[in-house]
């Protein structure tokens, strides 16, 4: 059961962007930025319906943070700690 949410984590992850996508306009910056935050918010909604373990979490955080490295050679992780402070930003505007 969990290698099947690990693959459908990954499926997701695939289908968001490509690999090794070059961006170099501001728009595809952009389309990157969004692409990027369906990706993590689909990843935290996959978290939320699911009762997963602590393990299971890091693996998820680990994709998260494969994805920002590879594709935007984020190593620090600033681009996705950023999209999840607006994603929490808005999470907690609108309730």
């Amino acid at each position: 059961m969990l290698e099947a949410k690990a693959e459908y984590i990954q499926r997701r992850m695939e289908d968001t962007v490509p690999s090794h996508v070059a961006f170099v306009s501001k728009e595809s910056e952009e389309e990157m930025r969004c692409a990027l935050r369906k990706h993590t918010e689909a990843a935290i909604e996959r978290l939320a319906e699911v009762s997963v373990s602590c393990w299971v979490e890091e693996d998820v955080h680990s994709e998260l943070c494969a994805f920002c490295a590879g594709l935007l050679g984020d190593e620090n992780q600033t681009t996705l700690r950023g999209i999840v402070e607006e994603i929490l930003l808005e999470a907690t505007t609108y309730k």
